[in-house]
């Protein structure tokens, strides 16, 4: 059977506690998305055992707990963050804590046809940049628990490279769990005809405090875009990690998936691709 309806009613009642002050909450496009992602939550709960898809992955500790959102404003020392990143990769960043941008710890590229930044901020500024983008590929009725991403839609990486772009760089996104919270990292990399770029998404958390980090990333590539996809997912021994990659392609377009994963106390990691026409 899924959750119990309370654990279930802990998730809805945390998300209609700050439906009103989400980013982009007038927003009509926005807050119908995130209504279908409350939606199909609400009606499946978590996975079961008893669904094909899961039959080896068995959510039951998850769904009793109950995790509380992260808060915006959590003390991280630069030190550990740059302790657990790349430094031999040569790399723009975005830095995430607990599923929110922190400018002051991010390093993106500037201007030209390279845009990269914060999800929320953006739908702040110009949430018709993402109408037709966000929550296209990854639509909430395909995974329940990409449902409750999308239903509390906060944070997360926007990547956007125009026609032909090629930035010398690789773009690294760091999402860093401190807290013994819920988060809900969402990435969105748009390639445009003809553009490439590598892209590393990290994951790591604390080894402190019980977390769950409930990850979904979008990947749109049009036709002849290349991206070299690289998920690194370190989390802490008491994390749970739940996260789906959704791709798709246009004609002649190439995407080079590379997963690993070294941590965490219960990890599971979808990935599923679409091939399009245009």
């Amino acid at each position: 059977m899924n959750a119990s309806p309370d654990a279930r009613q802990a998730y809805l009642d945390a998300l209609a506690a700050v439906d009103d002050r989400l980013p982009g909450a007038r927003v009509p496009w926005l807050r119908e998305l995130r209504s279908r992602g409350r939606a199909v939550f609400a009606e499946a709960g978590f996975p079961t055992t008893r669904e094909e898809a899961w039959r080896y992955t068995n959510l039951a500790s998850l769904a009793r707990q109950r995790f509380d959102l992260a808060a915006a404003d959590a003390a991280v020392d630069a030190a550990v963050l740059r302790a657990v990143w790349f430094d031999a990769v040569d790399a723009h960043r975005l830095v995430f804590v607990d599923g929110y941008y922190r400018a002051e710890l991010s390093s993106p590229p500037a201007g030209g046809e390279v845009a990269v930044g914060s999800l929320r901020e953006l739908l702040a500024r110009d949430p018709q940049a993402l109408e037709g983008r966000l929550g296209a590929i990854a639509p909430a009725e395909r995974h329940a628990l990409a449902a409750l991403n999308t239903a509390l839609l906060l944070d997360g990486a926007y990547v956007h490279l125009g026609p032909g772009a090629a930035p010398a760089r690789p773009i690294q996104i760091l999402y860093f769990a401190s807290a013994g919270a819920l988060t809900q990292p969402r990435t969105l990399i748009v390639a445009e005809a003809g553009s490439r770029a590598v892209v590393i998404e990290q994951y790591v958390g604390t080894d402190a405090a019980r977390y769950f980090s409930n990850a979904v990333t979008e990947i749109a590539l049009g036709e002849r875009a290349r991206i070299e996809h690289y998920r690194v997912q370190q989390q802490g021994a008491q994390g749970y990690h739940i996260g789906g990659v959704y791709v798709r392609q246009a004609r002649g377009s190439e995407l080079v998936s590379n997963a690993l994963d070294l941590g965490g106390l219960l990890v599971r990691h979808d990935l599923q691709t679409a091939l399009a026409e245009g």
